[in-house]
């Protein structure tokens, strides 16, 4: 594809997918996936994947329930884009994803969800990918069936509780209301993409700093 060729010539060689089934792989994986995951936009605002004990020991199960797909994607010998998800009922449900920044104009993480796909259409265990939540461009691209889902509040018929649920009918009207005006304006991709891009680069300058004081050390 367009995406693989654009990024086989920024890495100056070859772009492969290795996959992680085994529980004697999760190790290699974990710390592969941590590594990118570290200099991330979501693991500045608390999320993303890493080390934990919930996360490996989801993943130690699947993968002793043989659910387990886990992917890395590498430039070279560099790891540049991780993936991870089980497969349940024939549907893959992906967890976890994200790549390196400093790679973003290369689309490693287009790259890694066709060649993900491409494993996909010669597994015969997987019939469905479920992208999960959130809206995404790639998810647009590449999707065909979505639904919405909304929460459920109850309150009490009290004077107190009534007066909670006025508040929160009101802002959630506001926050719609600018979104959806944003939207038309076309300010909400670009207020994202500036938004992750500055979270982005200081992950990186927290990453540097970091390998800066341990060398120190």
């Amino acid at each position: 594809s367009r995406h693989t060729k654009q990024l086989e010539q920024k890495a100056s060689g070859q772009v492969v997918l290795k996959t992680y089934h085994g529980l004697d792989e999760l190790d290699e994986y974990i710390a592969k996936a941590s590594e990118i995951s570290a200099i991330t936009y979501q693991k500045m605002i608390t999320g993303g994947f890493n080390d934990s004990q919930l996360i490996r020991s989801l993943l130690t199960d699947s993968a002793r329930r043989n659910w387990l797909r886990a992917y890395i994607l590498y430039a070279g010998s560099e790891p540049i884009a991780f993936e991870s998800g089980l497969v349940y009922r024939s549907t893959y449900f992906a967890e976890y994803r994200g790549f390196r920044p400093d790679w973003t104009s290369g689309s490693p993480g287009s790259v890694l969800l066709l060649k993900v796909l491409e494993e996909f259409s010669d597994d015969p265990n997987v019939k469905k990918y479920d992208y999960g939540f959130g809206d995404a461009p790639y998810k647009q691209r590449y999707g065909h069936e979505k639904w919405t889902e909304a929460p459920i509040y109850i309150f009490a018929p009290r004077l107190y509780p009534v007066l909670v649920n006025m508040l929160r009918t009101l802002f959630a009207s506001l926050n719609i209301s600018m979104k959806y005006i944003l939207g038309k304006l076309g300010f909400v991709d670009k207020i994202k993409r500036s938004w992750r891009k500055r979270l982005e680069q200081k992950a990186i300058e927290n990453e540097k700093d970091k390998s800066l004081s341990e060398s120190e050390v």
